[in-house]
């Protein structure tokens, strides 16, 4: 007999919560218990289902259903599934509890009553064969790992070399190789029209471990930071780790409102290039409103450039960094968008004063990236095959954001598309009044998850509503068929 299908909960967890997912997920299926959405006998959708839904880890998932089992909420029948536990429907087409044949004495052989063998107590949990085929589940949600395009010949080949040419002790030091830091300012003078040598450079973990170590650096406990509002929240932490207060500022759809920054604040982080969540670039009149803001107030200038690696149009403004003449501007960038996430290399550019100060911490704590990993990256930008990467992958992407746009125009008339002018994310920003969270939902279940506005606002209160999608990871049909899905998703709920 066929086991009973899964069945499709709506689950959903809550990435900006404190509460670690494992509990999150035991929590819901508790309370889905408790509620009536799940009865005894009832069979649950397998680990692998909810790790893959709700784009978690499936050791996640294994450690929330054994903590179920062990408190008996949850029994696992081997070979058949998981279980809310009491009265149930046999796995393998038995009697039914109350049939003549289940009473004892009544249908049953006294050897077979004799020798039915006590229930099981709650075991740990063990891998099961899946019945039947989980949803695909296409994640569009900015920051996805493109491991597809990524140059693994090119980064395998330099990798063997770099390791048979290991970095000699006098050239590897806290803030980076020499030859990375070299090549790092020809990448950025080529790429971004940003001038700097090698010793204003500073190699780092990621963008996070950069803006981290700045904070830690130069920013007393208690400094007041102004953020972007929306803005990537990612980077709170790294801030608010040290002891920092945020004071979010509004940013349109062009970027930061500069006359917004306050008095006070001894920091600002911005994004001008491509900013996150709403993907504008910020005007030269704004940049220069920025950096006399600076001046004015003797505030350090973070500008972060990451994640905006492919195709912006036209010539790139100049940086905050190169707009700066008193050197209290620190630029910040990384590898993870020109790569994958997986790649986790960033560094910051900063003047004598921040960069005397970084150094000094990291030669203290030794937070330097591997040898073998900076080497590699050094080849790669030495040989031109970063450079080739980077052609291939971003005439890519802008053919992608000529699909996201024909299927705006053509199914969603409701929708403004912004974000479109740089990096690989995109905003399908919605009519006012609309629940950008809800539809997200809906989306789930429909087997596309999306970002929302909503994930990068700090404040309560009015905001604006959308849908934030990455798309660099996506070849056009896997872009297209999730495209349609939440136009479909849309007109229904637009009905």
């Amino acid at each position: 007999m066929r086991h009973p299908e899964p069945l499709n909960l709506p689950v959903m967890l809550d990435p900006g919560s404190r509460t670690p997912y494992r509990e999150q997920l035991e929590r819901q299926i508790r309370g889905a218990i408790r509620g009536g959405a799940l009865e005894p006998g009832d069979r649950l959708p397998s680990t692998r289902v909810f790790a893959e839904v709700l784009g978690i880890s499936r050791s996640v998932t294994l450690a929330a259903f054994d903590d179920l089992l062990r408190s008996g909420v949850l029994e696992s029948r081997p070979g058949s599934g998981t279980y809310v536990a009491g009265p149930a429907a046999p796995a393998h087409g038995g009697p039914r509890p109350g049939s003549p044949a289940a009473e004892p004495g009544r249908g049953a052989p006294a050897a077979a009553q004799r020798d039915r063998a006590p229930r099981e107590a709650p075991r740990r949990l063990v891998p099961v064969a899946e019945p039947r085929r989980a949803r695909p589940v296409t994640d569009l949600r900015p920051g996805q790992s493109s491991l597809g395009s990524f140059p693994v010949r090119a980064w395998r080949s330099v990798c063997h070399q770099a390791s048979h040419r290991p970095t000699p002790p006098a050239e590897f030091v806290a803030t980076g190789s020499a030859e990375l830091r070299r090549e790092i300012c020809r990448y950025l003078r080529g790429s971004r029209g940003l001038v700097c040598s090698p010793e204003e450079v500073i190699v780092t973990w990621s963008a996070e471990h950069a803006v981290d170590v700045l904070a830690r650096s130069v920013l007393p406990p208690g400094t007041v930071v102004a953020v972007e509002e929306p803005g990537p929240i990612r980077l709170d932490r790294s801030l608010t780790g040290r002891g920092a207060r945020l004071f979010p500022v509004p940013a349109d759809e062009l970027g930061v409102l500069p006359e917004e920054l306050p008095g006070d604040a001894a920091c600002a982080v911005l994004s001008p290039r491509h900013q996150m969540p709403l993907g504008g670039t910020l005007p030269m009149a704004r940049r220069l409103a920025a950096v006399r803001w600076r001046r004015r107030t003797g505030a350090v200038l973070v500008e972060v450039d990451d994640g905006a690696e492919f195709g912006q149009n036209g010539t790139p403004m100049p940086a905050l960094y190169s707009l700066d003449p008193d050197g209290r501007t620190v630029y910040v960038g990384s590898f993870e968008g020109l790569f994958a996430p997986e790649l986790r290399l960033g560094y910051l550019v900063a003047g004598r004063w921040p960069a005397g100060a970084v150094r000094r911490l990291l030669d203290e704590t030794g937070e330097s990236v591997p040898a073998l990993v900076q080497s590699t990256m050094t080849e790669l930008l030495r040989s031109g095959q970063a450079a080739r990467h980077v052609r291939r992958t971003g005439a890519r992407i802008r053919a992608a954001r000529r699909v996201i746009g024909e299927v705006v125009a053509d199914r969603l008339p409701s929708v403004r598309l912004l974000g479109t002018g740089a990096g690989a994310h995109a905003v399908l920003r919605l009519p006012d009044g609309a629940d950008d969270v809800a539809l997200a939902a809906r989306l789930r279940s429909a087997g596309v998850r999306v970002a929302t506005l909503a994930d990068y606002h700090r404040l309560p209160g009015p905001r604006r509503t959308g849908l934030v999608i990455g798309y660099a990871h996506l070849d056009e049909h896997a872009l297209r068929a999730a495209l349609a899905t939440i136009a479909g998703v849309i007109a229904t709920g637009e009905r």
